[in-house]
């Protein structure tokens, strides 16, 4: 399949609507794990529905071959209310890119809570991702990405003095974006995210942010 099916295939599958979260974690852009005993950091700003402004930053540590492991800490402020939260999450590479398949596949699983404002999030999210490395002419390389996940969603909602609010679904949430690469060690990342608008956090997520291979 050439790139460019690969690449319009992507796409498609991005501007299809579908409900998420805009809670989920992990913004790490790509489907490539890092190399082992490297280490990968960057900052994001996050924006969404319900006036959300995040600011976010994670880490990414290669543990083995095709292993590695991240973990992100993140101030968000939504309708006013100000909240802190942390995730982490482990990834898989199950498919490297070659010529025969020029894409990454992986598999990802992580938790994560945001907290504040008399609203607790917790989420497991389960799912796999698959990007595309593709060479400019110059060089350098421009992904696109593209995560699928299922993610069990666990609310907690505070009403003094009304009795408190507690549920917990199981979701579908997908998340795409494209990395370009502008140095060796340098990359800047566009995310977005679909969301249903009755969650406490819910909505559409768009993120900007930078990668830095350390």
């Amino acid at each position: 399949m050439k790139h460019s099916t690969l690449v319009t295939a992507l796409v498609l599958l991005l501007l299809t609507p579908s409900e998420g979260y805009a809670q989920v974690f992990y913004q790490y852009p790509g489907a490539a794990t890092v190399e082992p005993s490297r280490v990968v950091a960057g900052p994001y700003l996050a924006l969404g529905d319900g006036d959300l402004v995040r600011l976010g930053g994670y880490t990414r540590i290669g543990l083995a071959p095709y292993w590695d492991l991240g973990v992100e800490g993140v101030l968000d402020n939504a309708n006013g209310d100000w909240r802190i939260g942390a995730g982490g999450d482990a990834k898989l590479r199950l498919l490297p890119a070659n010529r025969a398949l020029p894409f990454d596949l992986s598999f990802n699983a992580g938790f994560g809570f945001v907290s504040g404002g008399d609203v607790t999030i917790r989420q497991v999210p389960i799912g796999a991702i698959i990007s595309i490395p593709l060479k400019r002419e110059g060089g350098q390389l421009i992904m696109p990405y593209l995560g699928v996940y299922a993610v069990i969603v666990d609310t907690d909602i505070e009403r003094s003095p009304l009795p408190d609010i507690s549920d917990t679904d199981v979701d579908p949430a997908i998340r795409g974006g494209l990395a370009i690469e502008l140095t060796g060690q340098l990359d800047f990342f566009g995310t977005f995210q679909l969301g249903p608008e009755n969650q406490p956090d819910g909505g559409d997520l768009i993120s900007l942010g930078l990668h830095f291979r350390l």
